[in-house]
């Protein structure tokens, strides 16, 4: 039944659609039941329009496109196709490659004229500095005969030679700025220049000698451990065990013991030996204890 009253209600308005008129399938109000309603084209067809919704009467409607607007190929904009609706247009441009006569150049013609023509001389001429030609003059012929101002000596150019090839070598240095009476045989009782090693020295008769070793001597610091030892290792290794030498302790009743001692390093101890009162005098007994932190000084000199 309501089937067949949904169809009867669309009777009216199948009737009345024409040609091109869009059928649209709407809700009523109350949503109660669908409705069809025809949706005509404007100007009966042939006319630019968008489908939309009529908020003013709830109904599907065609809107005409406004002046400024333009549909093409499916395309909606709003260019008018006039320059004047165009933004961000440019207030110069530049202009396009172009041709002018001197004459339309402001100041060419002016500056042409202060230049100088091109020359109409010959190639053994030459523009000269007021702007006429003169011809070349004459060129030196490559003769040294004609050459002007040559120096009647030359000084050497800088270079070695040999001293059995130079003439007239003297005897003495009297030449040199030593005036004194002995200088004849100076030249003859010239040092040989020495052949020995690095680690040797020239003694004052002019004989060789070697350099004599300075004895490694080296200095450290400390405090002494939980222990009362004090242990080194020396940045390099001496070449036989050298002799330790710690420094006196801050009390007599303390001395240092020499725990090891190699090429590479050493370990000395501190102790103290208790002291015992017999008879109003105080004497040094055998027993010792460790001394830990306390300073400690140690010379380490090679043998």
């Amino acid at each position: 039944m309501r089937k067949l009253l949904a169809a009867l209600m669309l009777i009216p308005i199948l009737a009345q659609a024409a040609g091109n008129d869009l059928l649209i399938n709407q809700r009523r109000a109350d949503d109660a039941a669908t409705l069809t309603r025809g949706v005509s084209p404007p100007g009966g067809g042939g006319t630019n329009a968008i489908l939309g919704y009529f908020g003013a009467s709830n109904l599907p409607a065609f809107f005409g496109i406004g002046s400024g607007l333009s549909m093409s190929s499916g395309l909606l904009t709003g260019f008018s196709g006039a320059y004047g609706d165009l933004t961000g247009t440019p207030s110069v441009f530049a202009p396009a490659a172009h041709v002018h006569p001197i004459s339309q150049v402001t100041g060419l013609q002016t500056a042409l004229d202060g230049k100088l023509a091109a020359p109409g001389g010959t190639t053994a001429q030459y523009l000269r500095g007021d702007g006429t030609l003169a011809a070349f003059p004459a060129l030196f012929n490559g003769a040294y005969a004609s050459l002007t101002g040559i120096p009647t000596t030359f000084a050497p150019t800088a270079h070695t030679q040999a001293w059995s090839t130079i003439t007239s070598t003297p005897t003495t240095l009297s030449g040199y700025g030593i005036t004194d009476a002995a200088t004849s045989a100076q030249l003859a009782t010239k040092l040989t220049i020495p052949t020995g090693t690095t680690a040797q020295y020239v003694r004052g008769d002019g004989s060789l000698a070697t350099l004599p070793t300075a004895k490694r001597i080296e200095s450290y610091i400390g405090v002494t451990d939980s222990n009362g030892l004090l242990t080194v290792t020396y940045p390099t290794a001496f070449p036989a065990v050298p002799s330790v030498q710690p420094g006196p302790p801050s009390a007599s009743t303390q001395s240092w013991v020499l725990v090891s001692s190699t090429t590479t390093g050493f370990s000395v101890r501190l102790v103290q030996r208790e002291v015992l009162t017999v008879l109003s005098v105080q004497v040094l007994a055998g027993l010792v204890t460790n001394v830990a932190a306390a300073p400690a000084q140690v010379l380490v000199v090679a043998q």
